[in-house]
């Protein structure tokens, strides 16, 4: 039995990440043609889709984050989800180079005007048991098709829990003070002192952890952060 499902999975073609169907892609053609850009009108500080054209949502009126501006390429939903779930999974790291040129073609003007691109940091332990950081890869990834260079400055101090299993209120507080820089060499803070920086993470939700990590990196000497997502939630009552 094993020798027959060896050979099946040699002679049948590799599964699409998010549909499941056969592909010699990690995204088949067909999820790639569903895949739907953010368009504006966007907040232009998170980039959550508003009713109408603002300076400010309400939503970053009442609490505005660290960071200067948040993109992503996509919504939080079908096939980017699924993307996301599959770049988690050690046999999904090859995800991130083929999703990096569509993020790089959608937000060229973020590119254009950054010094360095970072990207958000695991802690080790999961890190370990997952094989990979997806942000990091995200971040190297981009970098290949930018030219902008890619480095690793931030480092978790301490446990956090899974953002994802808390309730959007509590997420700011799990988050706080739980970054800090890589290390505090000379070369770190010549890295990141007066420069702009683009922030790299799989999805945005709250930016309760884009805007904990731009702090950090601005109390560190960053002149700007901006924050850039393959995916970011959205959320039924768009704020305006």
């Amino acid at each position: 039995m094993g020798l027959l499902r060896g050979f099946i999975g040699l002679t049948a073609p590799p599964a699409c990440f998010a549909c499941g169907g056969q592909s010699y892609q990690p995204l088949c053609e067909s999820c790639l043609l569903m895949l739907e850009e953010l368009a504006e009108p966007l907040c232009p500080v998170c980039g959550h889709p508003t009713v109408e054209a603002v300076d400010c949502c309400s939503v970053c009126r009442r609490a505005r984050p660290a960071f200067d501006s948040a993109r992503a390429l996509g919504a939080y939903e079908f096939p980017l989800r699924e993307t996301i779930i599959g770049m988690k999974r050690r046999d999904g790291r090859c995800l991130a180079g083929q999703v990096a040129p569509l993020i790089a073609a959608a937000l060229p003007q973020v590119f254009e005007n950054t010094d360095l691109i970072t990207f958000v940091p695991m802690a080790p332990g999961p890190e370990n048991t997952r094989g990979h950081n997806q942000a990091q890869l995200l971040a190297l990834a981009i970098s290949s098709v930018t030219g902008v260079r890619a480095a690793g400055t931030l480092r978790l101090t301490r446990y956090t829990k899974d953002q994802g299993q808390l309730k959007p209120a509590d997420r700011p507080a799990n988050v706080a003070a739980a970054f800090a820089p890589r290390n505090r060499s000379r070369r770190l803070a010549e890295l990141i002192a007066d420069r702009r920086l683009v922030l790299i993470d799989d999805v945005l939700t709250t930016g309760a952890t884009a805007s904990a990590c731009a702090a950090t990196l601005k109390k560190a000497g960053a002149a700007g952060v901006d924050v850039v997502t393959l995916a970011r939630a959205v959320h039924t009552q768009r704020p305006s």
